[in-house]
């Protein structure tokens, strides 16, 4: 299409960061129904400094997390919407669910899971016959024929990815469970999941139902992760679920403090949200190297590629490799 790649790479992410920011505050305001709570989730994602930084990534990251919370809503909105044109958003489901397999596998797994719910939810509504083929024709067909060429062309299901990482089957990964404590400990989370919870068991407040799948999702994700023993590249498996998992963090702290008279409701919510926009910003700016166990690299370290291209030019290396290499000629000479 002769689009220059870095801006085609900057354009669509954002597109694609914007339009996830959007349906977040959608699916926030069904769980809250509220302005103020779903405002200050938002507020969490938007300067969650991994998410902006995988929204110019230039992979496939915010497509398939645009993705994910999309279908988020849309279950909120079957769940909760009795005038819905269900047997639309059924079929737009499935294409969506198409879309994000095809862009990445490991979609599969929340997928399944928002399934599971939303054929629960047909069953217990006495839907006919031709809705579940809505959910699952174009899915099916889609991905059906995919596979089908996968394994014709390959030989594989699964990616090499799978077979290099995955392969083995480690039941302590030490890399996965470092990976998932330096998310939770650098942006301070897990102290408000743990008071949360807390008060969740000891008071018994209500946690509402339509989150449940959503919290599933998080918590058999997070194991993916562990796993898949994380990643290389900073906290780019945990940006599909960052989305969800800042709209149950932000519950928990609207739980926890829901006894409390107004204005110490305010005063406790301002103070926890503080926090941790501010230990994002700390995360920005302490973690620009790779870690001492070479585990973890940051978004700094890529960007420049661990500081040979500090200016972000990185149209030299192309550059130089053509001369090196020659002419057109020769270049189509060795195709």
């Amino acid at each position: 299409l002769k689009v220059e790649p870095v801006l085609w790479a900057q354009i669509s992410g954002i597109s694609f960061f914007a339009l996830t920011v959007f349906f977040s505050w959608k699916a926030a305001y069904k769980i809250f129904k509220s302005i103020i709570p779903t405002l200050l989730a938002n507020l969490l994602l938007i300067t969650n400094y991994t998410m902006i930084c995988y929204a110019t990534g230039g992979l496939e990251t915010m497509m398939q997390t645009f993705f994910l919370t999309l279908i988020i809503y849309l279950y909120l909105k079957i769940v909760s919407d009795e005038e819905l044109e269900i047997k639309k958003v059924l079929i737009l489901i499935s294409l969506i669910s198409s879309f994000a397999i095809l862009t990445r596998l490991d979609s599969i797994i929340p997928f399944s899971i928002l399934y599971i719910f939303i054929l629960f939810r047909l069953f217990k509504d006495n839907r006919k016959a031709e809705y579940y083929f809505f959910l699952f024709i174009p899915v099916v067909v889609i991905t059906g024929f995919w596979f089908t060429w996968k394994l014709y062309y390959y030989g594989n299901l699964l990616p090499n990815s799978y077979y290099i990482k995955l392969g083995e089957g480690l039941l302590f990964n030490v890399s996965g469970i470092k990976y998932i404590f330096r998310f939770f400990h650098w942006y301070m989370l897990w102290p408000f999941i743990l008071i949360g919870l807390i008060v969740h068991l000891f008071f018994k407040k209500k946690i509402d139902g339509n989150l449940i799948p959503i919290i599933l999702i998080i918590i058999i994700w997070i194991f993916y992760i562990y796993y898949a023993g994380g990643d290389f590249m900073e906290f780019r498996f945990f940006v599909p679920i960052i989305p969800i998992l800042i709209i149950v963090i932000s519950f928990l702290i609207y739980n926890a403090v829901s006894e409390f008279s107004k204005p110490v409701k305010v005063i406790l919510v301002t103070i926890s949200f503080i926090i941790l926009i501010f230990s994002s910003f700390l995360h920005s700016k302490n973690f620009t190297g790779i870690t001492e166990d070479n585990y973890l690299d940051s978004v700094e370290a890529l960007s420049t590629f661990y500081g040979y291209y500090p200016e972000n030019n990185w149209d030299r290396i192309g550059k130089i490799l053509k001369n090196e290499l020659g002419s057109e000629e020769l270049l189509k000479g060795l195709k």
